[in-house]
């Protein structure tokens, strides 16, 4: 994934809860920060970190399923992505509405407060596990977001007592197999991918 290009930063760290945190914050920034959970207990809740005025500060990231209501947020990512997109076919709202409700697919989310910042698509055939459509707005790369929503997706599979999961990449994505080989999968050099559709929206 793309990076940001800014020199090493500084870590500070903070002591004290809610108030006395915030205030550490400002006199760190010169101004009130933008909100972002201190502490965060949600058991979905990522710590990763971003980069202001050349400082780091540890922030929570609340992953959750998708919902329709999220649709014009998710093809917006796709889009920024760089991901193949078909909104007036496969991708539609209503074809998109219809996988919501697949007992064995599953959307996820990342949120920076209301702000989605990353998903992952979680599918099953009944013999295999499926991970695609992984995307990660560009000012949020290189935090290890991928790898979180990756384990997130692998979990819900699991569960369903899949075995194997596998991910397709599109051309030549240099980022996304480290990711992947990072979290632990085997570039399969021996398989060609086929494909058959109705239309080219498809």
């Amino acid at each position: 994934m793309s990076g940001y290009g800014l020199r090493p930063t500084t870590r500070h760290n903070l002591d004290g809860n809610g108030p006395n945190k915030l205030n550490q914050l400002t006199e760190i920034f010169g101004e009130t920060p933008r909100k972002f959970s201190i502490d965060g207990s949600s058991p979905n809740s990522y710590a990763g970190t971003i980069h202001e005025n050349r400082r780091r500060i540890v922030m929570k990231y609340d992953i959750r399923t998708l919902t329709i209501a999220d649709y014009d947020d998710l093809i917006r990512l796709w889009q920024m992505a760089n991901l193949p997109c078909r909104p007036t076919g496969r991708d539609s709202r209503e074809a998109i509405a219809k996988e919501m409700l697949r007992r064995e697919t599953c959307f996820l989310g990342m949120f920076d407060n209301d702000k989605l910042i990353a998903a992952v698509l979680g599918t099953s055939d009944g013999r295999k596990g499926w991970i695609n459509r992984l995307a990660v707005a560009p000012e949020y790369r290189r935090q290890g977001l991928a790898e979180k929503l990756i384990k997130e997706c692998e979990n819900f599979l699991n569960k369903l007592g899949l075995k194997v999961l596998a991910a397709l990449i599109e051309g030549d994505n240099q980022p996304s197999f480290a990711v992947f080989e990072k979290s632990g999968y085997k570039f399969a050099k021996h398989i060609a991918y086929y494909s058959k559709r109705s239309s080219p929206d498809d």
